[in-house]
């Protein structure tokens, strides 16, 4: 007979399986888009792929900021009050969570899109990254209200439509890239520039995608209707209390989840203001040196970092059901179970890129150089620290 901690694992597994798998499709998809993408930009392809990732580190922060931290907050409380019984109080609270966080949405995208021009000057991308940063903020229009209906997907364990919008998300938005990206280098106008915006517009495209499959699945488990209209909770509890407590627990969450993006643009912002000072190096030369040690670098080891955070967030919902619980035995075991499997992914995973540094960038970018290669060594290997911190760090 199985223990209660031995079927925890095998939630756990099943879980990790279609988290995992599915966020594995996608990030190797996200890899392997590179490939095509970079080829079509030509000659402008390193500064094509600084002038996204700017954008992208911008876009990053303020998905974090909106959303603070309450999809996984809603995970953690759907999950304890489905464990008490009270199924009405997480139906009540995912509806009063969309309604707000609907309203953050708009809020950051208009602040995105309103402080375009200084945050492209600060960054130093110049004019260029202004319609980067506007076509991301249409994103953030969706994502936080979004967010919540796939941690209340989470908070209930049933992995699989969470891991299908994230999939779905992910593949159209690779296509909307590639043939918007082929139809302006090789049909259309051959501005980079414009290719660039329209690759970052791909992500509001996914976006609607991936709301529609969520969507799709509340309908079909029937929880739509509860959700819409829920019944009598057992629990009396302020709903004003209820979305207090949860914005206190977000805390945490924007600033430790913050750190890496920060520190990224502050990487990006000092190394395009500084080096005009003390070198006389070309805007554009400044933009290809950016792409080896960021952006080049950072797409290829997204991969291992985006397994480390699924590793991380598939737990959270049985952690806290033995938390509440009160099962410190079981939770320990969860936890411990959690750093083995993150290690034995990562170890090897790491060993294997370091060692064969050449040909992966020779395939993705260019022949490197012995500087280029340094440069990558090095960002693999620190992402096993970054990937454990991600793992740690409340979600």
């Amino acid at each position: 007979m199985k223990t209660g901690a031995d079927k925890a694992k095998a939630q756990m597994l099943s879980g990790t399986a279609w988290r995992t798998g599915a966020d594995m499709i996608g990030k190797v998809l996200g890899v392997i888009y590179i490939i095509p993408w970079y080829a079509w930009m030509g000659a402008a392809g390193n500064q094509a792929n600084a002038l996204y990732s700017m954008g992208y580190n911008i876009y990053a922060l303020f998905l974090l900021v909106s959303t603070v931290g309450i999809p996984s907050a809603v995970a953690r409380e759907v999950a304890r009050y489905n464990t008490l019984g009270d199924y009405n109080m997480g139906y009540r609270l995912v509806r009063q969570m969309l309604a707000v966080m609907t309203v953050l949405g708009v809020i950051f995208a208009v602040i995105m899109s309103v402080f375009a021009v200084p945050l492209a000057n600060i960054l130093g991308g110049k004019e260029a990254l202004v319609p980067v940063i506007r076509s991301l903020s249409l994103a953030i229009l969706l994502f936080p209200s979004m967010s919540v209906i796939r941690g209340y997907f989470q908070g209930l364990n049933q992995m699989k439509a969470y891991a299908m919008s994230q999939l779905c998300e992910q593949v159209i938005r690779i296509i909307w890239m590639l043939v918007t990206a082929f139809a302006i280098m090789k049909l259309g106008s051959h501005n980079w520039q414009n290719a660039v915006t329209q690759s970052t517009f791909a992500a509001f495209v996914g976006m609607v995608a991936s709301y529609l499959v969520l969507l799709f699945y509340l309908w079909k488990s029937g929880n739509l209707h509860h959700l819409l209209h829920p019944g009598p909770s057992k629990t009396k509890i302020n709903s004003i209390q209820v979305l207090r407590d949860t914005m206190r627990t977000a805390v945490p969450f924007i600033v430790l989840g913050s750190a890496t993006q920060v520190f990224r643009l502050i990487d990006n912002s000092t190394f395009m203001h500084f080096m005009p000072m003390f070198t006389s190096f070309s805007h554009s030369t400044l933009m290809d040196f950016l792409s080896y040690f960021s952006a080049n670098t950072d797409k290829l080891t997204l991969l291992l970092l985006g397994v480390a955070l699924t590793l991380g967030s598939v737990s959270d919902p049985l952690i806290t059901e033995h938390y509440v619980k009160g099962n410190r035995h079981a939770l320990a075991a969860l936890v411990g179970y959690n750093f083995q499997l993150y290690v034995g992914f990562m170890l090897p995973a790491i060993v294997g890129m370091s060692l064969l540094t050449k040909p992966i960038y020779t395939l993705f970018y260019q022949v490197p150089s012995s500087f280029q290669i340094a440069l990558f060594v090095f960002t693999v290997l620190q992402s096993f620290l970054l990937g454990l911190y991600m793992l740690v760090y409340p979600r």
